[in-house]
């Protein structure tokens, strides 16, 4: 039986298992691989709530992508959620909707990104209290 990796859920396959098809996961590991290496994915944004998704069994989502551009024209203030409130990632956000984007993980801090602004954060995993920092103000201050 598979298990998957802790931070992007690659597959591994035990020895053994899938005779024949082992070669699909392991291409569908490596396009996980390269999008949480120096994947770019733009995501249009309507409503002010969006979830960005993270597989935990080795299905491709948006949410292994290292630099991600919000664009589209949100009513108000929209709230981005970490789905997985247990990883911790790092994300390069470019906020190009007409609106301030709040990126939030779990009850701790969130980060605030105004339209037109950029951030790399850090989203620390820790669960329910699981907190986001802006580096890009840390590191200019």
């Amino acid at each position: 039986m598979a298990t998957y990796t802790a931070a992007n859920a690659l597959k591994k396959i035990s020895t053994g298992d899938e005779s024949g098809t082992w070669g699909d996961s392991t291409n569908n590991n490596f396009d996980i691989i390269d999008r949480a290496s120096n994947g770019f994915v733009s995501i249009a944004l309507s409503a002010t709530s969006y979830t960005l998704e993270l597989s935990t069994t080795s299905v491709l989502s948006d949410g292994h992508y290292k630099a991600i551009k919000f664009t589209g024209t949100p009513s108000d203030t929209c709230t981005v959620t970490l789905q997985q409130n247990n990883k911790a990632r790092i994300y390069m956000i470019l906020n190009s909707t007409n609106q301030t984007l709040s990126i939030t993980q779990g009850s701790g801090a969130n980060v605030t990104i105004v339209s037109g602004k950029s951030a790399i954060i850090l989203a620390d995993g820790a669960g329910s209290s699981a907190a986001v920092t802006d580096f890009t103000s840390l590191i200019l201050n």
